[in-house]
């Protein structure tokens, strides 16, 4: 059944109206570290130790690759010593077990990257979920 947002089909998993949803982790992470959701698997490319005992979904569908992520946007023409102090302070902070250990609470793994490599997975991740868009013939509203 299509639920309008996460938190409609999260909850119709928590009250046995639906037994399993796709939804981000750091929306859920609480729910099962209480119990009240089990884990089936994960969308992250392939296990890891923050899930011990958790498969990634590619295991079970092979090829899955959706992974939720999120990166840090300037506008057009931002000037370059800009964008080179903004990528250092980012890098310090993403170093630091502060930041790490804040993340895994979320059920989050920080990756770093260069700009470029950024501006590469958008360009991929924009043509895949076109793609899916597509054939799912998916329309604007």
């Amino acid at each position: 059944m299509p639920y309008k947002g996460g938190g409609p089909s999260v909850q119709s998993v928590t009250t046995n109206e639906s037994q399993w949803t796709i939804t981000p982790v750091p929306a859920v992470i609480g729910q099962v570290k209480q119990g009240q959701l089990r884990m089936l698997a994960h969308t992250l490319p392939e296990r890891t130790a923050q899930f011990p005992g958790v498969p990634a979904l590619a295991e079970t569908v092979p090829g899955y690759t959706f992974s939720g992520w999120t990166g840090l946007l300037a506008p057009r023409g931002t000037p370059q010593p800009v964008i080179d102090k903004l990528r250092t302070t980012l890098l310090k902070i993403a170093d630091t077990q502060e930041f790490r250990d804040q993340m895994a609470n979320q059920g989050a793994v920080a990756q770093t990257s260069t700009p470029e490599a950024f501006a590469r997975l958008v360009a991929s991740e924009l043509e895949s979920m076109g793609k899916a868009a597509r054939a799912a013939n998916l329309k604007l509203e």
